[in-house]
């Protein structure tokens, strides 16, 4: 099936998307380009494969069945490399690894500097998502494995213990609250350290501004049991797509909001909010490797999970498992 990656990845975006539209802006490209694109390759294979006049549209029965032979099109080359890779010790090959824009931000470049350092020869593809997007690629064989939250166990998914990390209210540093609490502040030199932390009652930022996270994020869920468990309703609510987002509204003096430790020490800012522990036991968030059940991992793979470990367990920025 000779269809360039980019190409590959403009249908499959509008098949996730259910939108050309969305799919061109996700993309940096023109919605008219896109159409093109589409265009080219429906009359390429004598098919139609999106129905164009449903809101938001649909694969056709067709779509779907050239889809499906895309991906196994695309696991079949994928075979191959990893076998050559096999062959070649690793002097040669690829490598693809998903995560959300966080996570590649925050976690990925210290340990890719070293993989990529120690293995000059893999080609790396770094690809953003949102859990769903990653697990459909992990399935479809686009990718290698992807890093995680805090899930449901996915069907036809493995998940291997990454790291553990603790997870902290962040507040303003100039709220009038941090004189009265300073007994339970956290110095920066102590987060993620192998101690129990003094706890703060959440109620006593109650009148404070909340800039919390979607329910769909890890952080967002906790944030809202944490609240719920305090009989909290604070005044004003702020919500943010991002924890970096987040975290950056509350350095600048919005309102309090969470965080991971792992990622307040990786975080490039000059200056820092307070730092408090709510609940010890239930403030943990863990990271997981994932990958496609019943497929073996290709040697490049396994290679950047022993790399990413290592890492972690040197840098000391979370507990490895």
């Amino acid at each position: 099936m000779l269809i360039n990656k980019d190409t590959i990845e403009y249908l499959k975006q509008v098949k996730v998307l259910r939108s050309i539209s969305r799919a061109a802006e996700r993309l940096g490209i023109s919605q008219p380009a896109l159409s093109v694109q589409i265009k080219k390759i429906e009359e390429q294979f004598g098919i139609q494969i999106f129905d164009r006049s449903r809101t938001p549209l649909i694969v056709t029965e067709e779509g779907e069945l050239f889809f499906e032979y895309l991906d196994q099109s695309q696991q079949l080359e994928k075979d191959l490399k990893d076998r050559l890779v096999e062959l070649n010790g690793l002097q040669i090959g690829s490598l693809s690894i998903g995560g959300s824009g966080a996570f590649n931000f925050i976690y990925l470049p210290d340990a890719m500097k070293e993989f990529t350092a120690k293995y000059p020869g893999i080609d790396v593809h770094i690809v953003n998502g949102n859990m769903q997007e990653l697990v459909d690629r992990t399935l479809g064989g686009n990718l290698d494995l992807f890093i995680s939250s805090p899930v449901d166990k996915k069907e036809g998914i493995e998940f291997e213990n990454l790291l553990k990390t603790k997870v902290y209210l962040c507040v303003p540093q100039a709220a009038e609250i941090n004189e009265e609490l300073k007994e339970y502040q956290i110095p920066f030199e102590k987060i993620d350290a192998d101690i129990e932390h003094p706890e703060v009652d959440l109620r006593k930022f109650e009148d404070m501004p909340l800039i919390r996270l979607s329910s769909e994020l890890y952080l967002g869920r906790l944030f809202d049991s944490l609240l719920e468990n305090a009989g909290m309703k604070n005044k004003i609510h702020i919500e943010a797509d991002q924890a970096i987002t987040s975290y950056a509204m509350t350095v600048e003096g919005v309102g309090i909001s969470l965080m991971c430790g792992v990622e307040i020490k990786k975080m490039p800012m000059m200056k820092r909010p307070c730092f408090y522990m709510v609940d010890n036991k239930s403030c943990i968030r863990e990271m997981y490797l994932a990958y496609r059940k019943g497929k073996p991992l290709s040697r490049a793979a396994r290679a950047f999970m022993e790399v990413v470990r290592e890492h972690f367990v040197q840098a000391g920025i979370a507990t490895a498992e």
